[in-house]
C-alpha cells in the first residue's frame, strides 16, 4: 500500500507498506514513512536460530550499531552481541567511487546493473498493484505507465 495522508505531496506518498511472502512461506515486511516524527532507521532479520538488527544512520538518525541475537537451545532470552560503528559513515563515498569506477571501465564491487533494474521494475509493479488495489505476483511482467493522483 502507498498512502498520502499528511503531507500535500501528491502524486507521491508519505507512507509505503509492503508485505511479501515467498513460495516456501517466508514473510518480509517494509514500512517507509515521511510521517515518523523522529528520524528512525531500523532493519531487522529474524530466522529460526536468531536475529540481526541494524539501527541508526548517523546524524539525526542516531549512532549506527548492529545487534546479533542467538537463540538458546534451552529457551529463554537470546544471547545478544552488539557491534557499534562510531564516527563518520564513509559508505556513500565508497559507493560513489565504485560507481564512477564502473562507468570508467573498472570492475565494480557493488550490485550489478541487472540487480538495479530488477529493483526498479519491482517498484513499478508495486505502484501499479497499489493503484489497482491488488497483490503482485512474482512472475508478473513490469509495466512502465503509472498514473497516480
Amino acid at each position: 500500500y502507498v498512502e498520502t495522508r499528511f503531507w500535500d505531496i501528491s502524486p507521491l506518498e508519505d507512507n509505503a507498506f509492503g508485505l511479501w511472502r515467498t513460495a516456501t512461506g517466508q514473510i518480509a515486511s517494509l514500512h517507509a514513512s515521511w510521517t515518523q516524527w523522529k528520524n528512525l532507521f531500523s532493519f531487522e532479520l529474524v530466522g529460526g536460530d536468531g536475529y540481526a538488527r541494524a539501527e541508526g544512520l548517523g546524524g539525526s538518525y542516531g549512532s549506527e550499531y548492529a545487534v546479533v541475537g542467538r537463540r538458546r537451545a534451552e529457551g529463554g532470552a537470546p544471547v545478544e552481541e552488539r557491534f557499534d560503528y562510531p564516527g563518520e559513515d564513509l559508505s556513500w563515498g565508497h559507493e560513489w567511487a565504485d560507481f564512477v569506477g564502473v562507468i570508467s571501465g573498472s570492475q565494480g564491487h557493488g550490485a550489478e546493473v541487472s540487480t538495479a533494474l530488477a529493483t526498479i521494475e519491482w517498484i513499478y509493479r508495486l505502484y501499479m498493484a497499489a493503484d489497482q488495489n491488488r497483490v503482485v505476483c512474482h512472475d508478473e511482467k513490469p509495466t512502465y505507465s503509472i498514473r497516480r493522483g
